[in-house]
C-alpha cells in the first residue's frame, strides 16, 4: 500500500491521477479531494452544535457533550462542491457548519429524506437538494458516483419535540452510510450503524477506502465487529472515525489494531489525527 499522512498545513495538495487525498476532521466528518478537483464534505462537524442544541436534555451536558478541541476549520472554512450527511443527527448535520454553505450556488447537499427536510428548514433551496436512500444511486458529475448504503441507527433528532416534551425525541429512522466512487476509486463511509448482515449488500463492490465507525457507543459498531466487517469487504485501507470529538462518542482506535492483528487482516488500518491527511494511491 502506499500511501503518505500529511499534517494540517498540506491542505493545498493536489491529488494526481489514480490518487485521492483524505483529510480526517475528527468524528465522523472527512473532506476529500480528487485528481479533478472535486472537493466533498462527509458529515462536517465543525462547531460545538451539539452541546448547544442538547444541553437541556442531558445530564452533565459540558462533561458528555462539549467538544473535546476547538476545530481548525471553522464552518465555512472549507471550500466544497457537495456536502453528504448520513442522517440528521447534530454530529452528523451540524446545522452552524452547513448554513455557512446554503447561499453558495455551486454546493449540492446529499442525505436521506430527513437530511434533506432539515436542509430545507436551514434555507437551502431544494434545486440543491438531491434525495438518496439506502439502495440508491446518484452521479454527481461524470466521474463521481454516490450509492446509498444501508444503515441501522436511531432515527433523526426532533429539537422541536423534545422542548416540549423536556427530553430526546427521535423520528423514524432513515440513516444511510455513502459508497462514493471517484473514478477508479471507491470510498465507503458506514455511518453510524449497528452490525447487520443487511451490511454485507455491498460485499461484491471493490471497496478501496473503508471509513470505518466503530466506536461500540449508541448501538454502532463495536471494535470487534468493526474487524468483521473489514474481514468480509476488504478494503485496501482503513481509516477509523466516529471520536475524537465529543466525550460520549469517544474511544480509543488501538482497540482497532488489536481485533485486526486477531482475525488477521490485510487491509492497512491507518489511523490518523484530528486534521492530519492521508493520499490514497490506487
Amino acid at each position: 500500500m502506499k500511501y503518505k499522512i500529511f499534517d494540517k498545513n498540506q491542505l493545498e495538495i493536489k491529488p494526481e491521477h489514480d490518487e485521492l487525498y483524505i483529510l480526517w476532521l475528527g468524528g465522523a466528518s472527512f473532506y476529500i479531494k480528487d485528481s479533478a478537483g472535486n472537493k466533498m464534505l462527509i458529515d462536517p462537524y465543525l462547531s460545538n452544535s451539539a452541546y448547544d442544541y442538547m444541553k437541556p436534555f442531558v445530564k452533565n451536558p459540558k462533561k458528555s457533550l462539549s467538544r473535546l478541541n476547538k476545530p481548525v476549520f471553522g464552518p465555512g472554512d472549507l471550500e466544497t462542491d457537495f456536502i453528504l450527511t448520513t442522517h440528521d443527527h447534530l454530529d452528523h448535520l451540524d446545522p452552524y457548519t452547513i448554513k455557512e454553505y446554503r447561499n453558495l450556488k455551486n454546493v449540492i447537499f446529499v442525505g436521506p429524506p430527513s437530511c434533506c427536510n432539515h436542509f430545507e428548514r436551514i434555507g437551502i433551496k431544494r434545486d440543491k437538494i438531491i434525495e438518496l436512500k439506502a439502495g440508491e444511486s446518484i452521479r454527481l458529475v461524470k466521474d463521481i458516483v454516490v450509492f446509498g448504503t444501508y444503515a441501522k441507527h436511531r432515527g433523526p433528532f426532533d429539537l422541536e419535540k423534545s422542548m416540549l416534551e423536556k427530553s430526546e425525541v427521535y423520528g423514524s429512522d432513515d440513516s444511510i452510510g455513502f459508497l462514493v466512487n471517484f473514478g477508479n476509486i471507491s470510498v465507503y463511509h458506514t455511518g453510524d450503524t449497528s452490525f447487520e448482515d443487511a451490511l454485507f449488500d455491498i460485499e461484491n463492490k471493490k471497496i478501496d477506502v473503508l471509513l470505518l465507525g466503530a466506536n461500540g457507543v449508541a448501538d454502532n459498531l463495536t471494535p470487534e465487529e468493526g474487524a468483521l466487517l473489514t474481514k468480509r469487504l476488504k478494503p485496501k485501507m482503513v481509516i477509523p472515525q466516529h471520536y475524537g470529538v465529543i466525550p460520549c462518542t469517544n474511544f480509543d482506535p488501538i482497540s482497532l489494531v488489536e481485533v485486526f492483528e486477531k482475525y488477521h487482516i490485510d487491509s492497512s488500518l491507518v489511523i490518523l489525527k484530528i486534521n492530519e491527511s492521508v493520499i490514497f494511491k490506487k
